[in-house]
């Protein structure tokens, strides 16, 4: 797990990264796949994906707790109850995962990702996270230029190499350049007139054309309907398996190897690894933690 300790503001050039079953995200001083906030509640709402909790701390910013863990969704809850039972001054640190699905989102989906903390420790992980900042920028920053003169260098030998290679055709090319002028022939073209025929045979091959490129692109969308059918035929399948799971969450392998059992899927030559990783990148699927997914219903 790479943890770094971040504020609501460094999340504004986050970019998300898919590597393998892990979700990440890359900013300015490193790469994570765990964030480490700590704001004060503004907020907090009961979704049907857990508890939504608005934390400000300085900006406002918005985690999702409790979606596959019964143990954050409970320490959330009781955030909950307490804020709206009037208690104002709540503060708490958090653990969380990104996930993307057409933005990035945070969820708390692991024992004791949501801790109530007291105003003084969240001054002082700020002051903690502003100092390891600094020094994760430095190293950070210092790696990517230690990268970008290696490039600088690779890229100047291999422009050496090009004009040593360059130079020593340089000769060889005039010489065939100069025997072909001289071998040229020149002749006058003369300007012919399209026969009526040749006209009609034009027209004739440009109808055939036209006409392969409509059954071309019918197929194509035959094609993808039949993949949109077989993708929700997979997806119901996988509902199907996962509802008497726990959470509703089960394991990669064992889906695909249920489908490789299937008779219903016999005849496909799918990859099914592959498929499920599609399948979750397209997002039918959510991944609550690395080999294991739940369908999103």
């Amino acid at each position: 797990m790479y943890v770094l300790f971040c504020a609501s503001a460094d999340l504004k050039d986050a970019k998300y990264i898919r590597k393998g079953s892990k979700n990440l995200l890359q900013m300015k001083f490193g790469i994570c796949d765990t964030l480490a906030m700590c704001g004060k509640v503004v907020d907090c709402n009961r979704t049907k994906f857990g508890v939504m909790l608005t934390l400000n701390d300085g900006e406002n910013f918005v985690i999702t707790a409790g979606t596959f863990n019964k143990n954050a969704l409970q320490d959330a809850d009781n955030v909950l109850q307490k804020f709206y039972g009037g208690n104002k001054e709540i503060y708490l640190l958090l653990y969380a995962n990104p996930f993307y699905r057409e933005a990035i989102y945070l969820n708390a989906n692991q024992d004791y990702s949501v801790i109530e903390v007291t105003k003084q420790i969240y001054e002082k992980f700020h002051e903690i996270r502003k100092k390891g900042l600094t020094y994760l920028m430095e190293k950070f920053n210092k790696n990517m230029v230690s990268e970008k003169e290696k490039a600088k260098e690779q890229k100047q030998e291999r422009e050496t190499k090009e004009q040593k290679e360059e130079r020593e055709t340089k000769e060889q090319k005039e010489e065939m350049k100069t025997k072909e002028q001289k071998e040229e022939k020149i002749e006058t073209i003369t300007e012919e007139k399209t026969t009526t025929e040749e006209k009609e045979e034009k027209k004739e091959t440009f109808e055939e054309y036209k006409e392969d490129e409509i059954k071309e692109a019918l197929m194509s969308e035959e094609e993808y309907k039949k993949q949109g059918e077989i993708n929700l035929t997979i997806v119901q399948f996988v509902e199907n398996l996962a509802k008497n799971k726990k959470d509703n969450v089960i394991g990669i392998e064992d889906v695909t190897n249920e489908l490789t059992k299937s008779e219903k899927f016999y005849s496909l030559n799918i990859n099914w690894t592959d498929k499920i990783y599609e399948l979750l990148e397209m997002g039918y699927f959510y991944e609550p933690k690395p080999g294991y997914i739940k369908p999103i219903t």
